[in-house]
């Protein structure tokens, strides 16, 4: 739905989304969002949003409120931090002991695996902190629906 300029690196990531330019993003019925309004006027299209702040939370909160956005719970964490691809799978073990740190190796017993960039996953401290991250850029009434 969304095509973000790499001055939201941070929003573009939590909005799962990649980077790209506002021509595309309206070709492709997307909107482009920007802080950059030197760009967004020279757009003039309604394809473009400005975005006022600079901080990615409050970014959120608006293309939320503007663009009303749904948090559903159950997917949370459902595509690929790296290429946006929600084919994810769980995969054997020992299929990726070459490529993960043997300390999480050791450690975890579920993988994830991107079928598509091939990134692995797995539940851990940081899982849990972006899953209350994005549960707190939600109001509580909304998070607990879906």
């Amino acid at each position: 739905m969304f095509l973000l300029d790499s001055m939201c690196g941070r929003l573009c990531r939590w909005l799962s989304q990649v980077t790209g330019l506002s021509d595309l993003a309206s070709k492709q019925g997307r909107v482009f969002l920007t802080r950059d309004h030197k760009l967004a006027e020279q757009r003039g299209s309604s394809a473009v949003y400005l975005l006022a702040s600079d901080d990615a939370k409050e970014q959120f909160r608006d293309i939320q409120k503007r663009f009303g956005i749904r948090l559903d719970k159950k997917k949370l964490l459902s595509r690929c931090s790296q290429c946006n691809s929600a084919d994810i799978a769980m995969v054997d073990k020992a299929a990726i002991q070459e490529v993960v740190d043997p300390k999480v190796f050791n450690y975890v017993t579920k993988f994830w695996q991107c079928q598509d960039c091939k990134k692995v996953f797995w539940v851990g401290r940081k899982s849990d902190a972006a899953v209350q991250n994005m549960l707190s850029l939600v109001p509580n009434e909304q998070a607990g629906q879906q």
